[in-house]
């Protein structure tokens, strides 16, 4: 669907020591490119990372390349990383990705329960026809599950 729409997206492998989880660019005026590597090879983090990368290209400008370094430094563009700019468009990708994997008024909705439970997970991914490995990670990300509760609802990818 992405090459449909000009964007080639390629998987590389993971570097080790490497924060790097995804990048983007357009190549020319026509064609986009997004890379993604399987750092820490969980659905939740590969389908964020992919509509995050996505939201870069569809929201900001063409001459930009984006580095997604798990909120470190990009190491090439030192000087331009902690911009008031690229806070403000990395925390917009971040939220395009969010809702486009879960919309934000049935995530709330969800929310306002507070039943975390691994039933109530599974029932919720369910309903939005999503992996529950997804939800969970949105709600560890959110802090309203702990980071080591439930993990076995996350698939694990990997190359072949």
């Amino acid at each position: 669907m992405c090459a449909k729409c000009g964007v080639a997206v390629v998987y590389v492998p993971e570097i080790r020591n490497v924060s790097t989880s995804g990048a983007a660019r357009w190549l020319d005026k026509d064609k986009a490119l997004i890379q993604l590597s399987l750092r820490g090879k969980r659905d939740d983090k590969f389908w964020f990372n992919f509509y995050h990368e996505a939201g870069h290209i569809l929201l900001h400008g063409r001459k930009e390349q984006f580095i997604d370094n798990n909120g470190k430094a990009n190491p090439l563009s030192e000087d331009t990383y902690h911009t008031e700019e690229n806070r403000f468009k990395e925390k917009e990708a971040d939220e395009f990705a969010a809702n486009l994997l879960i919309p934000r008024k049935d995530f709330a909705k969800f929310s306002e329960v507070k039943d975390f439970s691994k039933q109530s997970i599974v029932a919720f991914a369910k309903n939005q026809g999503i992996s529950a490995g997804i939800v969970l990670g949105q709600l560890q990300s959110r802090r309203k599950v702990e980071w080591n509760k439930f993990n076995d609802l996350k698939s694990v990818y990997d190359f072949a």
